[in-house]
């Protein structure tokens, strides 16, 4: 990580993600992304992609007798739990196909 801010950004991450908060270092990590986005900083932006792929990929905390896979929709594509592995949030979800694809249409703006 390049910067102070980068760094605090990441210890924010590594422990939500440790904490088993997948959503929480999901918005950090694309924050991060925005943030390194916006300096036009391709290393930076992969750094931050690479926590955003991993923050989806980390296992969802919610209880699936709670919460059925199929009941939880991604708020961008509309595919289900059985289709792709979501990260869900208060408001919305999101797949990682979103997360990729997000990522690489940021990549070439």
């Amino acid at each position: 990580m390049p910067n102070t801010y980068d760094e605090e950004l990441y210890k924010l991450w590594r422990t939500a993600y440790q904490s088993g908060d997948p959503r929480r270092a999901l918005a950090l990590a694309i924050a991060g992304y925005l943030i390194a986005s916006e300096d036009h900083d391709d290393m930076r932006e992969e750094v931050f992609l690479g926590l955003i792929r991993q923050s989806v990929t980390a296992p969802n905390p919610l209880p699936r007798e709670r919460v059925g896979l199929v009941d939880l929709r991604c708020s961008f594509c509309g595919r289900d739990g059985t289709e792709a592995q979501l990260v869900a949030g208060a408001a919305a979800n999101i797949c990682s196909q979103c997360v990729v694809q997000i990522g690489e249409t940021m990549k070439h703006k």
